[in-house]
């Protein structure tokens, strides 16, 4: 990696970097290649998408659905909404965590009713984030601040309680999805060893993915991949004659990050460093899927313009400045990486959302078929944070320019 203190020193120029593409092109005419190796895994080796400009697929250039408004009703005005989901018949559940509520809502946009809040109590929340639905009738609602999973029937009635400990010492324990009603997806990170040592520094984790029994009890490890890179900085002040020490910790510019969803009892993978995504059934490792991704050295000019695009996505002159002191001293990754986010669609379709480049308008989707074959690339508004991928529609969130947050869905056009 590369040293940064040069280039924090005096970072004044804007520079324009423009982003290496791929070929498309296979050496042997064949876009797909699938072999199985010697332990049994499937290889499917793809170098180029199949689909065309023809045959791709694309968002409606509007959203068909839009929940959230400035003023209005207050179940109409959301904060901090951590997840939503769609049910067949189009109702929509939307985690705001803001009110510590699920706040559901009609197939036009009207609310329904809400249920939990805030509190410590059964079927209350101390905080609300990530939420999942298993056969579309039960929830599975994540409070890390209480480190338990609410269960709750499809119309709010409260069911039950699973905690979700660590099951070593200085190790964290998040839960992160339902594989079937007897297995939830829980990941751990080993936060003793995140916190030894002293002095800024890089660190790279591992985060590991294991099963949870419907009481809490760890049942087994499904895999593991490289955590997104962080660079911890030590803060110290003085207040009223005491020295206080914080850390600040920042993920490595333009450096990618490894993420992982189920669908249909099986969990997929990736370390958002290279282009591959790993899949993994109760057997263990069943398929390898590998795709062509753009990726260039990350230079002192590249970093320069990723710093401009941040200030310019903000709209505050001091973003540069915040940007400067929270990674003062750290290494630039050696090159871009891949992905940063991955989303399994209603058909086992694999979506990972590229790293965003310096002057990006969009954000780019790269899409792999349930079977493993590089499909193409989708294109959707940069910053709509996406939850869920249906059959025919993209569900996510999305903040206007008042900084209003607002629930949409896109349509899906399948060529």
């Amino acid at each position: 990696m590369n040293d940064m203190r040069r280039l924090l020193a005096g970072l004044t120029a804007t520079i324009a970097v423009q982003a290496s593409g791929c070929s498309n092109e296979s050496a042997n005419g064949t876009p797909t290649l699938v072999r199985i190796d010697s332990a049994g895994i499937e290889i499917v080796s793809s170098t180029a998408p199949a689909w065309t400009a023809e045959t791709s697929w694309r968002l409606t250039a509007l959203p068909i659905l839009d929940i959230g408004s400035v003023d209005g009703p207050d179940e109409n005005q959301l904060h901090q909404v951590e997840m939503a989901r769609r049910t067949a018949d189009g109702t929509v559940f939307v985690a705001n965590s803001g009110t510590s509520e699920i706040r559901v809502f009609d197939a036009e946009g009207s609310h329904l009713y809400s249920f939990g809040g805030e509190g410590d109590g059964p079927g209350e929340f101390s905080s609300l984030s990530r939420f999942d639905m298993a056969d579309s009738d039960t929830l599975y609602v994540w409070d890390p601040r209480s480190r338990r999973v609410s269960v709750f029937e499809i119309g709010g009635a409260f069911a039950r309680t699973i905690p979700i400990e660590p099951a070593q010492e200085r190790t964290g324990a998040t839960y992160s999805g339902v594989l079937s009603r007897e297995q939830l997806l829980v990941t751990i990170l080993n936060y003793g060893e995140r916190a030894q040592g002293s002095g800024d520094r890089l660190f790279e984790d591992v985060v590991q993915i294991a099963t949870y029994g419907p009481d809490g009890s760890l049942r087994d490890t499904v895999g593991a991949y490289p955590a997104a890179p962080i660079w911890m900085r030590v803060h110290s002040q003085i207040s009223e004659g005491r020295t206080i020490i914080s850390l600040m910790r920042n993920q490595l510019p333009l450096a990618g990050g490894g993420a992982h969803a189920s669908h249909g009892g099986i969990v997929h993978v990736t370390s958002g460093l290279e282009p591959e995504v790993l899949s993994y059934d109760a057997g263990g490792l069943t398929r390898i899927a590998r795709f062509v991704a753009r990726r260039q050295p990350v230079t002192d000019e590249l970093f320069a313009s990723w710093i401009e695009d941040q200030v310019a996505r903000s709209g505050e002159a001091e973003q540069e400045q915040r940007v400067l002191e929270a990674f003062e001293g750290a290494p630039l990754a050696d090159s871009t990486g891949v992905s940063t986010t991955l989303v399994v669609d209603a058909a086992g379709n694999a979506w990972l959302l590229s790293v965003a480049m310096p002057g990006d308008t969009l954000a780019a989707w790269t899409v792999l078929s349930a079977d493993g074959p590089w499909l193409g690339s989708v294109t959707m508004p940069r910053g709509f944070r996406v939850y869920e991928i249906g059959d025919d529609y993209v569900l996510g969130r999305w903040r206007d320019d008042l900084e209003v947050e607002h629930v949409l869905m896109y349509g899906l056009d399948k060529g």
